[in-house]
């Protein structure tokens, strides 16, 4: 137990902390309305407790074709909750199954909209989007925290996982 959490290997996207000179970035496994809640949960404690202040969550959110519209819905609002600002994610054709393109991503805001997030806090990125080069590079506010809630599927997060590894490996943590 003491090692686990040491390479990106370990469990990618798990509750995976990632902290640098280039920020700070939560990856998240949420792929069900109870996985939500309790990443909310944790995320509100994580906000509240010094010496961890955060100022600003920024979650990012996706949902796949084979979810009902209600359910999608319902996940945007459960990340609403705890986010100052939300992203959304286009999902890769092949997680989006029947839906047309763009429909998710619509369906997504018009909920994160009703949860109270402002229109100018809610993000819509393609499915090319790049969070490491869009996001967490160019900004280096210390009271940022990147939540990305949903598995855009496995393949992307282990990515993620790897490349935020090698972002500053020296300064990296995991938790």
């Amino acid at each position: 137990l003491m090692s686990f959490g040491s390479v990106p290997d370990d469990n990618p996207g798990h509750f995976n902390l990632f902290e640098g000179a280039w920020g700070r970035v939560l990856l998240l496994a949420g792929s069900n309305r109870d996985s939500y809640q309790r990443d909310t949960q944790a995320l509100a404690r994580i906000r509240a407790c010094p010496p961890f202040p955060v100022g600003h969550i920024i979650g990012v959110i996706t949902g796949i074709g084979m979810q009902s519209t209600s359910y999608i819905r319902e996940l945007a609002g459960i990340a609403a909750s705890v986010c100052d600002e939300i992203i959304i994610r286009e999902p890769l054709p092949r997680y989006r199954r029947v839906r047309a393109p763009g429909e998710i991503s619509s369906i997504l805001k018009s909920a994160a909209l009703e949860s109270g997030i402002p229109h100018h806090a809610i993000h819509v990125w393609s499915e090319a989007s790049d969070l490491i080069r869009d996001l967490i590079l160019p900004n280096r506010e210390t009271n940022r925290f990147v939540a990305v809630f949903s598995a855009f599927a496995q393949e992307p997060i282990i990515e993620l996982c790897r490349r935020l590894g090698d972002l500053d490996s020296s300064s990296n943590r995991w938790s």
